[in-house]
């Protein structure tokens, strides 16, 4: 187990152990700037998985066809992890973006003081 954990760090893929997602204290997330990142340069919280899930598949069909139509989407929420930006809120917009051949997305990099966190053993590779 712990040789899978050193191979998942060294591909910048992070796991938490019996929980999916982070939460965030929304409370002065509006005042952090957004910013411009390449899609190449994120990494996933949650499994793609859920975005085979029925009302995940309608979502994304909206939000591609808003973008498409050139619609601006609010701003994904990511943490800087290693060279990467892990995404703490926004997955549904990242792969709307992605479907919709975004090479770039708008994203607020949200420091650790707003992220609520209860795994302990949680370490940045």
């Amino acid at each position: 187990m712990i040789k899978l954990i050193n191979i998942l760090r060294e591909l910048e893929i992070i796991i938490y152990p019996g929980e999916q997602g982070v939460d965030i204290d929304y409370s002065g997330v509006e005042s952090i700037p957004v910013v411009t990142l390449p899609i190449e340069s994120l990494i996933l919280n949650e499994p793609a998985a859920k975005m085979n899930l029925p009302d995940s598949q309608a979502t994304l069909k909206q939000l591609i066809s808003s973008i498409k139509k050139g619609n601006k989407i609010p701003a994904i929420l990511v943490r800087k992890v290693g060279h990467k930006y892990q995404i703490l809120d926004g997955h549904h917009r990242y792969f709307a973006t992605r479907m919709a051949g975004g090479d770039n997305i708008k994203a607020r990099i949200i420091p650790p003081k707003y992220i609520k966190t209860s795994q302990e053993d949680y370490k940045e590779p």
